[in-house]
């Protein structure tokens, strides 16, 4: 931990995504009060359909299941596999 405290090393994304899960944080916490370059504090909100996958039950197994996969053949396949069930999906009557 001390090498990321100073700076020494960056932390990737997935790493980062695992120590806010251990602390039960959202990943935004690390990055409150940041400043741009231009002397500003700015968050730009997710796209609506990323807001919503994150506030399923699942969205946390899949993103760390996700990157496991170990080829982009594989890692295709599964978007396919999710694309297409999308596409059988009825529309839900209203």
């Amino acid at each position: 931990m001390q090498k990321y405290e100073r700076a020494a090393n960056r932390v990737s994304a997935s790493k980062l995504y695992q120590i806010a899960r251990l602390l039960e944080t959202p990943v935004s916490t690390f990055f409150e009060g940041l400043e741009t370059p231009g002397g500003q504090a700015t968050a730009t909100p997710p796209p609506p359909d990323l807001t919503a996958f994150l506030q399923t039950a699942e969205s946390s197994d899949i993103a760390l299941w996700f990157p496991q996969i170990r080829t982009a053949r594989q890692r295709k396949r599964v978007a396919e596999l999710i694309r297409s069930m999308v596409e059988d999906e009825p529309e839900p009557r209203a």
